[in-house]
């Protein structure tokens, strides 16, 4: 595991979800009254972005099928399918995604 930062983490706003490229990976990256997340940025049930999505609440919604992943489990609340979800850590204006080295 490896912690790579995106800055300025202020770049996020509440309710707010976008992809970025981190550490060689494509991450859907938002904000949430909970706080930030950080997840696989692919939809297992269409291939959409997830980082193109919507937030609801806790949970961000596939732009292609509407399909819904909890920002804090990965779980899919539709069909069961989930995406991997990374810790996260904001220091001051930074925030810090542990990402799985490459294989």
């Amino acid at each position: 595991m490896a912690w790579h930062t995106l800055e300025p983490a202020s770049k996020l706003r509440l309710g707010e979800v976008r992809a970025f490229e981190i550490g060689g990976r494509w991450l859907a990256i938002g904000r949430t009254a909970g706080g930030y997340f950080a997840m696989d940025d692919h939809c297992p049930h269409a291939g959409g972005s997830l980082g193109e999505g919507t937030l609801e609440g806790e949970c961000v919604v596939c732009p292609i099928h509407g399909y819904t992943y909890h920002v804090r489990s990965g779980e899919g609340m539709d069909d069961g399918e989930a995406v991997a979800v990374h810790e996260v850590e904001l220091d001051g204006d930074v925030l810090r995604v542990n990402l799985p080295e490459p294989t």
